[in-house]
């Protein structure tokens, strides 16, 4: 059984990201880094028997703009509709009128996902992750 719980430090003991989006796993072992996305208060862990399959939330830009962010573990596999059906019912109730979020351009399975939860493409960011990787730029607006 799956459970949404607020994220916290310890969630990220033995997480370990779909190779897609490996170049993060350095943020991950950042305690700095873990600790800025608990404190914003809108980071989110996907639990099975307390472990984390999948982790995500917003970080508010300012008043009414946020960028959505999502870390998907590579068993999150069998878990992931219902950790959509999640993510969709938080992005409805939201607060904020522009939630923005970035796909690696070669993602597919990445763009389908973000098209799913009503975001729509808005543009190429060329070399936009850490690896260099050009991402897509999508938004979606209340």
């Amino acid at each position: 059984m799956i459970r949404i719980a607020r994220m916290k430090p310890e969630h990220v003991v033995g997480f370990r990201l779909q190779p897609k989006q490996a170049m993060l796993a350095g943020n991950l072992a950042d305690p700095a880094y873990v600790a800025a996305l608990v404190a914003s208060g809108n980071a989110f862990a996907a639990l099975v028997d307390g472990r984390a399959v999948a982790f995500g939330g917003c970080l508010e830009w300012w008043q009414d703009r946020a960028y959505a962010w999502m870390l998907i573990g590579e068993d999150a596999g069998p878990h992931f509709f219902t950790i959509v059906r999640a993510v969709a019912g938080y992005l409805q109730a939201a607060p904020w009128r522009r939630i923005e979020a970035a796909v690696a351009s070669d993602f597919r399975q990445g763009h389908r996902l973000i098209k799913m939860l009503g975001f729509e493409f808005e543009g190429r960011m060329r070399a936009f992750s850490p690896d260099g990787v050009d991402h897509d730029l999508y938004a979606r607006v209340k």
